[in-house]
């Protein structure tokens, strides 16, 4: 998550013109030290909880794309310190499940910012260069990451990242939406298939 979030974050600030994803670094912020949170809190939870923490959040995120209205501007616009709050929750999850922080992040920009999804994927993945790595930093000390593996998975999703973004900027607003809903229903049932 870590090198893959930044390339794509660096591609997404070179190709953009009107939103400006830099304006997100309080929710970054937050994201830091929800990361070191989360990895401290990680060990707390039985295994059996922080699946039905993740399972509630895809449900979640699913239904909150879904319902949302594709907005061509955002209606609502956070404080630095909301931003930073909401940054620290969604680290101290997302660094407590494995996850980078987006999948928790776009539904709300989605269905209470009124973010279109193509725009709220470029800040979340924004964000996740913040809380992977604030999570991986924190793991890592605590003997959590796999630095083989880890290695294999960074490089494998540069490519995943780089297509993801050609794909995100060459369909309509509408099939995007379509296509971000659709990835939170493969999640959830890849989730209970495992389950």
């Amino acid at each position: 998550m870590v090198l893959s979030s930044y390339f794509g974050t660096f591609i997404n600030n070179k190709q953009e013109k009107k939103l400006s994803i830099l304006s997100f670094y309080p929710l970054g912020i937050g994201g830091i030290i929800g990361g070191v949170i989360g990895g401290n809190l990680v060990d707390t939870f039985e295994e059996k909880t922080l699946s039905y923490l993740f399972l509630g959040l895809l449900l979640f995120a699913l239904v909150r794309v879904f319902i949302s209205k594709t907005d061509k501007e955002p209606r609502f616009s956070p404080t630095k310190p909301v931003l930073i709050l909401v940054g620290i929750v969604i680290g101290s999850i997302s660094s407590m499940l494995g996850v980078g922080g987006a999948i928790l992040l776009i539904p709300l920009l989605v269905g209470y910012m009124g973010f279109s999804t193509k725009d709220a994927s470029k800040i979340g993945l924004f964000f996740v260069t913040f809380t992977s790595t604030s999570a991986f930093l924190t793991l890592y000390s605590l003997g959590y990451v796999d630095l083989e593996k880890g290695a294999i998975v960074a490089v494998s999703s540069l490519l995943g990242v780089r297509l993801g973004i050609l794909l995100r900027d060459r369909v309509s607003l509408t099939s995007h939406k379509g296509l971000v809903i659709t990835m939170y229903v493969v999640l959830t049932g890849i989730f209970l298939y495992k389950f």
